[in-house]
């Protein structure tokens, strides 16, 4: 259970991620669910299945036509199910059918002319992702009457609140350290927000 937080505001977004995680073995850890795609002025945030999610990194970074938000968002059904049917090829089939997967694209939309997200999510057992657009704010995962977090230090206190919640109910792993990507048109700044 990761955290995968969004906020947008016309020429300027938020995405914000955990770092918790366990290995295919169940050993926990720390990982990066946060990359940026330099050229693209993109963000990407993940939750989920690891191995998927570098699978799908990998057709983001080398796969041609992905110069803009707009041309990865066009083009990553064509990505997701590469990434999909060499995950399957390659993974035990128990850790296939159990394996859950979200992508969150954060970035400037020309087509839209403001900024724009675009989730992808695989369920689990699921044949193919479906895409989700966040219109405003999205968390992930949900808590009670959140406040919405319009900077930083706003997504650090709402993600707080996540891992508490999910804590109080689950074992799942999530907190670690919380990065956030604030997003502008042509610029792309990280911070790390310390541990949540």
């Amino acid at each position: 259970m990761s955290i995968c937080n969004v906020y947008l505001d016309g020429d300027r977004a938020l995405l914000a991620v955990d770092t918790a995680g366990r290995d295919l073995a169940g050993k926990p850890g720390e990982w990066s669910k946060l990359e940026i795609v330099p050229h693209a002025g993109v963000a990407l945030g993940f939750r989920g299945e690891r191995v998927l999610c570098f699978q799908v990194l990998a057709q983001v970074h080398m796969v041609p036509g992905g110069e803009s938000f707009d041309a990865l968002e066009a083009s990553m059904g064509a990505r997701l199910k590469w990434a999909l049917d060499a995950f399957r090829a390659n993974v035990k089939p128990a850790l296939v059918a159990a394996s859950e997967c979200e992508v969150m694209l954060v970035g400037w939309s020309a087509k839209r002319g403001r900024m724009a997200a675009v989730g992808f999510y695989l369920a689990a057992g699921g044949k193919g992702f479906e895409r989700s657009e966040v219109q405003h704010c999205r968390l992930a995962p949900n808590v009670k009457d959140p406040p919405v977090p319009t900077d930083g230090a706003e997504m650090q206190a709402v993600a707080r609140l996540q891992v508490a919640e999910i804590r109080s109910r689950s074992d799942a792993p999530i907190g670690g350290r919380l990065l956030v990507a604030e997003i502008w048109p042509g610029r792309v700044e990280l911070s790390y927000r310390g541990n949540i």
